[in-house]
């Protein structure tokens, strides 16, 4: 044998010894290629044709240890990687256990304006700040096959509730699941979605008038290739689990039931059309009475509390909220809103009884200038993915929107329960609100709000000068950078 074919010779055999090292399977994977190697080395005269012959012998030996090599290798699995993808999450390997990990951080600057009264004085209410407005994080992951489990802490300061979401879900089948800890209730759209996906800075108005969170045990599932949702509940009915409720055991119902009638069909105008209805009741006591309205710029304007004559109810019969709620978009274009109403009835003064009506609602309109479509999805408003997000062939995602919302009570509650310039009446306000989304999991945004009062409401008082100041409206301009996963 030359020289040259002794050199070719070793190269193919090199060759395939380090195609068998990095990874065995691969010189099955390979075959035809070597084989058709050797024939050409053959055919140029490069190499005899015992020479072929061992070179093929080399081959299948070697493919005979990595088909061995691959029978009797055990497929374990990981004991405990991260799956790729963000946010990070870590599973068991059998997918029985998993660990995920969520989080939200949203830095405001408000800056206020006020047309205050008396006239002439030239102190601000120093109200202009930044803020922390949410630092949440979150654990959520599947226990079995069969059960759920979710946790969301909140470290927004040294005042806010620690623990916000803290319950377990059994996942018994698509049309019937439960879930038990402390949650939302199933009351209205825009309550029951992310902060984080919401357009605007703040919720509306109307969305005070929901039950929030609560302790309890919720079934809920879908019907009809999930274009039908329900939940329905049971609560304590006197919100977080450290709340101190009223003297009433007995437990709120709260329900929700949604449609997207037209969902995966053809008729693409109407396909992400979302409609739903929301109720509760509950035997209510004078502590179950509680009221807490603000603003865009998280100013209380309507409270009842007991500098504001409350400790004149005796007793409350029951309470009871519904609400509606629609969603409609098409391509960049999104149109919804919400309305809700929340009933005490029977109330006991010292020398009255009557109801406290109290009701709100919201319309709203969104546009993506950069053409992503907005949307519903299980039953909350999806978060907006940019098409090009920055860094990668794009800028990211920019939407402008506009809302209408407002909230009014009873006049029978004004006179008998709410102590004038403590609280108003009647509220209206305008939101124009501009987002930017670099990327999937940023976002920068401008919130400008104006509010109306039926009535001057109290801004500030200035203990140095004893006096109160007032005003009929306000106008707030929220910027706020959001990070989440």
């Amino acid at each position: 044998m030359s020289t040259r074919r002794v050199l070719l010779f070793f190269v193919c055999i090199g060759v395939l010894c380090c195609t068998a090292l990095i990874n065995p399977a691969n010189v099955l994977a390979d075959e035809q290629g070597l084989e058709a190697i050797v024939e050409i080395l053959e055919q140029k005269g490069l190499l005899s044709a015992d020479e072929a012959r061992a070179v093929r012998n080399k081959i299948s030996s070697h493919q005979q240890a990595a088909q061995a090599l691959e029978q009797t290798e055990p497929d374990a699995g990981p004991a405990s990687s991260p799956v790729a993808g963000f946010p990070p999450c870590f599973e068991d390997g059998q997918g029985d256990f998993s660990l995920c990990f969520s989080g939200l951080v949203q830095a405001d600057y408000r800056a206020f304006a006020y047309d205050l009264q008396p006239s002439g004085y030239t102190q601000e209410p120093g109200k202009n700040r930044f803020d922390i407005r949410r630092a949440q994080i979150g654990l959520y992951g599947d226990a079995t096959r069969f059960f759920s489990y979710r946790f969301l802490f909140e470290f927004q300061g040294a005042g806010s509730r620690r623990l916000l979401d803290a319950y377990a879900q059994a996942n018994i089948h698509p049309a019937f699941n439960l879930r038990i800890g402390q949650f939302k209730e199933p009351f209205g759209l825009e309550a029951s979605s992310s902060d984080s996906n919401l357009f605007f800075a703040e919720k509306s108005m109307n969305a005070h008038l929901g039950p929030g969170r609560d302790v309890g045990l919720m079934a809920h599932g879908a019907f009809f290739g999930k274009r039908l949702h329900y939940a329905i509940g049971v609560f304590n009915g006197d919100g977080e689990d450290d709340t101190v409720g009223g003297n009433v055991d007995e437990p709120e119902i709260t329900a929700r039931i949604t449609a997207m009638p037209f969902a995966k069909s053809s008729l693409k105008a109407v396909e992400n059309l979302h409609l739903g209805a929301s109720g509760s009741w509950i035997p209510a006591d004078a502590n179950n009475v509680r009221v807490n309205v603000s603003t865009a710029g998280l100013t209380p304007f309507f409270t009842v509390l007991t500098r504001a004559k409350f400790n004149i109810i005796r007793g409350c019969d029951s309470a009871w909220r519904v609400g509606a709620e629609a969603f409609w978009s098409y391509g960049p274009l999104a149109v919804y809103g919400e309305y809700a109403r929340k009933t005490y009835t029977d109330v006991k003064t010292s020398a009255s009884l009557f109801d406290i009506e109290l009701t709100g609602g919201f319309a709203a309109a969104t546009y993506m200038l950069t053409g992503e479509q907005q949307t519903v999805k299980n039953n909350t408003i999806a978060a907006v993915t940019p098409l090009r997000p920055l860094g990668q062939g794009g800028w990211g995602a920019l939407g402008i929107g506009v809302r209408h919302d407002r909230f009014v009570t009873g006049k029978n509650v004004y006179d008998v329960l709410i102590l004038a310039g403590d609280s108003v009446r009647e509220a209206k306000a305008w939101t124009f609100a501009v987002n930017w989304y670099p990327t999937k999991n940023t976002r920068l945004l401008l919130d400008l709000t104006q509010t109306s009062f039926d009535r001057p409401l109290m801004i500030f008082r200035d203990p140095l000068v004893g006096a109160s100041f007032y005003s009929k409206d306000e106008t707030v301009l929220s910027s706020r950078f959001q990070l989440g996963f």
